[in-house]
């Protein structure tokens, strides 16, 4: 679409540049920009991370802070949808903030999750072995089997570990358990 209001801007008959033409390119050169944007981008991506933690772990998250994600995934989108840059990075923020402030079990899920996608790219097999293995997991802490959610953690987070960049918790902390 920019190539062709671009190629609009000279006149094929009198060579001279068609001002009105020219303030159109620019104009959706300035919305691609903006579509493409790195704000755009992240807010995006929130979205995405948004919607995954709540459709995943919702029985483990506070009800208040489902409801205040579920508004910021909302006032994310109203930005991407107003092309508004300052609204995807103040709501982007905000969200981050979100994410970190989410109890320590979903930050571990949120983790296993990212070494899940990770393994996927160079070992799938093990990468399903991975998902059954949380999947088994996120059932037990939802069924407050805290044996299960122990032995499990031990068998997955060494799992995880290869494919995320830092060490994972102990079991005893990260699931809020000890022995």
């Amino acid at each position: 679409m920019i190539v062709k209001s671009a190629n609009r801007i000279i006149d094929e008959k009198t060579g001279e540049v068609r001002p009105d033409m020219r303030q159109s390119a620019r104009e959706e050169l300035d919305d691609l920009k903006k579509t493409m944007s790195n704000e755009r981008l992240d807010a995006e991506l929130y979205i995405g991370e948004i919607a995954m933690m709540i459709r995943v772990c919702g029985d483990l998250i506070p009800v208040a802070q489902t409801q205040r994600m579920q508004k910021l995934s909302q006032e994310l989108q109203d930005a991407i949808n107003q092309n508004s840059i300052s609204g995807m990075e103040y709501a982007s923020e905000r969200a981050v903030q979100e994410l970190k402030n989410l109890p320590d079990r979903v930050q571990l899920i949120s983790l296993c999750m990212m070494g899940i996608r990770r393994a996927n790219q160079v070992n799938p097999s093990e990468s399903r072995v991975m998902a059954d293995k949380l999947d088994r997991l996120l059932g037990a802490m939802k069924n407050n089997q805290d044996m299960e959610v122990s032995r499990i953690a031990q068998d997955l987070f060494p799992m995880v570990d290869r494919y995320v960049d830092g060490a994972m918790p102990s079991t005893a902390i990260s699931t809020g358990l000890s022995r």
